[in-house]
C-alpha cells in the first residue's frame, strides 16, 4: 500500500507559515496519525469497495438487485483462495448461461476479486 507505506516518510507536523504570511494552525501528529491508520485498514479490509455497492459487476444487468448484494457478501465472507476461486468461476458460468439465453453480448471476464482480497490479506 502505498499510502501506508508512507507512514516511514512522515511530514515535520509544527507550525508553517503560509505564502501569504499566516500560519497555519499546528496539527498534531496523533491526529494525523489516526487518519492514516483509519485509511490504510478501511482500503484493506474491504479489499474492492467499488464492488461492495453491487454496481461494476460482470453481468449486472442480469441479476436482481438482490442477487447481487448476495454476490457481494458471499464474496466478501469468503476465508480461503480455493473458496474464493470456485466460487467466482461458478459465479461467472453461471452469468455466462443467462446472457446466452437472453442474447445479452458481456465483455469477457477481466480481474479477479480472490487475487485482490489475497493481496489485501483478506483471504489465504
Amino acid at each position: 500500500m502505498v499510502i501506508c507505506s508512507s507512514l516511514v516518510a512522515w511530514p515535520r507536523l509544527t507550525r508553517i507559515k503560509t505564502t501569504t504570511g499566516h500560519q497555519r494552525p499546528e496539527r498534531t501528529p496523533m491526529k494525523s496519525l489516526i487518519a492514516l491508520l483509519t485509511l490504510c485498514f478501511s482500503a484493506s479490509a474491504y479489499a474492492f469497495p467499488w464492488y461492495a455497492s453491487g454496481n461494476g459487476i460482470r453481468g449486472e444487468q442480469l441479476m436482481t438487485p438482490q442477487e447481487r448484494q448476495a454476490h457481494v457478501a458471499r464474496l466478501q465472507a469468503m476465508k480461503t483462495l480455493p473458496e474464493c476461486e470456485a466460487y467466482w468461476t461458478a459465479h461467472n458460468q453461471e452469468i455466462d448461461v443467462r446472457a446466452k439465453k437472453q442474447n445479452v453480448p458481456l465483455p469477457p471476464v477481466q480481474g479477479d476479486p480472490c487475487q485482490i482480497m489475497v493481496k489485501f490479506g483478506r483471504i489465504k
